[in-house]
């Protein structure tokens, strides 16, 4: 299956305009479920990686290395 046309763009198609309320569910879930909870704040870290902001505030895109 290739993720990115099955699950990847559908789910960011569907969220548009509605991403607090994606994000809100999936905190909700995430307290019973602890797992995605710590995927959850993995990829918010990744995030916060790849936007390394410069002096006027606009993010960039970095390179992330594991």
């Amino acid at each position: 299956m290739n993720w990115q046309r099955e699950f990847t763009r559908p789910l960011m198609g569907r969220c548009t305009g509605h991403s607090a309320a994606l994000v809100q569910l999936l905190c909700d879930r995430a307290e019973d479920h602890p797992d995605l909870a710590r995927h959850l704040l993995a990829g918010l870290d990744d995030l916060q990686r790849a936007c390394d902001l410069d002096m006027t505030g606009t993010p960039e895109p970095a390179i992330i290395q594991k």
